[in-house]
C-alpha cells in the first residue's frame, strides 16, 4: 500500500481520497506511489497607467505580497513566483505583445489547499483589504486569474 498525503490534515493515510479511489480504485491497487498532486493557479495583472513599470513592481513587491501574505497564513501557497513583462525595454521589443504587466504562478500542494486560499482571501473584510491595495497600482478590474489546477507538467532534461 502506498501512503497518500491527506489534503486536510498534511498526515499520511494509506487510505486513497474518495476522488483518487472512483478514478484509479484504491491505493493498494495502483502500480504507482500515489501523492499529492501539485496544483496551479496563474493570475495576470494590468499596470494602472499612473504609474511606472518599477513603481508598479516595487509596490507589487513590497506592499501587495507582503498584505496578502500576512492575510493568508498557512494558506500561503508553497511558492508564488512572480515575472513582469515590460521593465527591459529589449526584450520587450522582440517578444510577442502582451497586455498584462506581471504573471503570478501560485503552486499549491493540491487543490484543497488552493481552495483553503482562496476562502481566506474571499472573506469580506480581506477581499477588502486586497482589492483596495489592488485599486493603487493596477487598473480596475484586474487582476485576472487563470486556474491551471493539476495538469501535468513535462520537464526535458
Amino acid at each position: 500500500m502506498f501512503p497518500l498525503v491527506s489534503s486536510s490534515s498534511g498526515k499520511l493515510s494509506n487510505q486513497a481520497s474518495p476522488v483518487f479511489h472512483h478514478c484509479i480504485g484504491p491505493a493498494s491497487t495502483h502500480p504507482l506511489p500515489l501523492f499529492t498532486m501539485i496544483f496551479k493557479v496563474l493570475i495576470f495583472g494590468f499596470r494602472a497607467t499612473n504609474i511606472t513599470h518599477d513603481d508598479y513592481k516595487n509596490h507589487y513587491e513590497a506592499v501587495h505580497v507582503p498584505l496578502a501574505k500576512s492575510i493568508a497564513g498557512p494558506t500561503w501557497p508553497l511558492s508564488h513566483t512572480r515575472y513582469y513583462f515590460g521593465g527591459n525595454k529589449t526584450l520587450a521589443a522582440i517578444s510577442s505583445p502582451t497586455d498584462w504587466d506581471s504573471m503570478a504562478v501560485l503552486t499549491f500542494k493540491d487543490a484543497a489547499h488552493a481552495f483553503e486560499f482562496n476562502a481566506v482571501l474571499s472573506t469580506p473584510d480581506a477581499a477588502k483589504a486586497i482589492h483596495d491595495d489592488e485599486k493603487k497600482f493596477m487598473v480596475e478590474g484586474s487582476p485576472k486569474m487563470v486556474v491551471i489546477g493539476t495538469d501535468l507538467e513535462t520537464t526535458v532534461p
